[in-house]
């Protein structure tokens, strides 16, 4: 909620309250593969709530491997443009989060060529090896590249390294179409299973406000639905604005959860969390102002707290009054006005 990152280490440290919504999604996720749509207004505190579900699921089971899709970072993708290219993006990242989260590797280490021959045993080198090359291939599959004289197009020519980049001759190669994505991924369910003992696969959605209707659109619709017949299962965030009361959820999502704000009474340990070197006091009267005003919205009270610490560091003691309030109110009432 702070500027700067939150690594999911801390979530646990900083989270307040959400064990009912942890604890319902954590449920659907070890016991059934019931695809899972979380909803709530911007700032509420759904990306907290999801890094909780990571940390949790790893907690409680071996045999489950989740990782974070970042979905607005899809749309923006320079080398992805068009609507079926969250099939190749699935299986990267998949790759990408064994590689960082299971391995513990640098990123940048993934795309090199080749690795540190002194690295490790023999059985990681071949862990290592297999998911460099998988990765290359199917990496080159969304660039300009040349098939093999046979002409063999289609996800194994790409597993094997049939199709090569060149820069004389080259040609445009489509996005690997979703049914043909669904065989590399049971492939790498195939090693996880194999190597790692991971039985199933948990792809954590978060960011998906951020894209455009027409992709979350494209996505939900298009997409994970074929996905159903293999083993993985989507916890899909997305983020409403507070009057955005009707959303058209898909039936792929048979776990839907509302987040709602905080209750009244984890105000005060949600501002003591995050700025523990302050002493920040509100009255009642006033933290039911600020209840009422944001809703409970995490983010808002953050706000709230960190403009008093800005502004009013130099006294000896920090409290929250009606006017710090009100300035939010009337600047969120400006914003709101300019976004329209």
């Amino acid at each position: 909620m702070n500027a700067r990152y939150i690594t999911n280490k801390e979530i646990e440290k900083l989270r307040v309250d959400r064990i009912p919504e942890v604890n319902s999604s954590l449920g659907t996720i070890l016991k059934t593969n019931n695809n899972i749509f979380i909803y709530g207004e911007r700032g509420i505190g759904k990306t907290f709530l999801l890094k909780s579900i990571y940390n949790e699921t790893l907690t409680e089971s071996d045999n489950i491997f989740p990782f974070f899709l970042n979905l607005f970072s899809l749309s923006r993708n320079s080398f992805i443009n068009n609507e079926y290219a969250f099939s190749s993006f699935l299986a990267l990242e998949i790759i990408t989060s064994i590689w960082t989260e299971l391995y513990n590797r640098p990123h940048s280490e993934l795309i090199e060529k080749s690795i540190n021959p002194d690295f490790g045993d023999n059985s990681l080198k071949r862990k290592i090896n297999y998911l460099q090359k998988t990765y290359a291939n199917l990496a080159a599959s969304a660039r300009k590249i040349q098939s093999t004289e046979e002409g063999n197009i289609g996800v194994k020519a790409i597993l094997n390294g049939g199709l090569k980049i060149s820069e004389s001759e080259s040609r445009e190669f489509s996005q690997l179409m979703p049914f043909e994505i669904i065989s590399y991924i049971e492939e790498l369910q195939e090693f996880l299973l194999k190597k790692e003992k991971k039985i199933k696969l948990v792809a954590l959605c978060d960011e998906a406000n951020l894209m455009s209707k027409e992709w979350q659109r494209a996505l939900l619709s298009k997409h994970l639905d074929i996905f159903s017949n293999i083993n993985i299962q989507f916890v899909f965030v997305a983020g409403i604005s507070y009057e955005q009361m009707d959303i058209n959820i898909p039936n792929t999502f048979e776990f839907i959860l509302s987040v709602d704000g905080l209750q009244k009474e984890y105000i005060n340990e949600l501002i003591t969390k995050h700025h523990p070197e302050y002493e920040i006091s509100i009255s009642n009267e006033n933290l039911e102002h600020l209840h009422k005003s944001t809703n409970g919205n995490p983010r808002s009270i953050l706000s709230i707290a960190e403009n008093v610490i800005r502004n009013d560091f130099k006294n000896n003691k920090l409290e929250i009054n009606k006017s710090h309030i009100n300035f939010f109110i009337k600047q969120r009432k400006k914003w709101t006005k300019n976004f329209a």
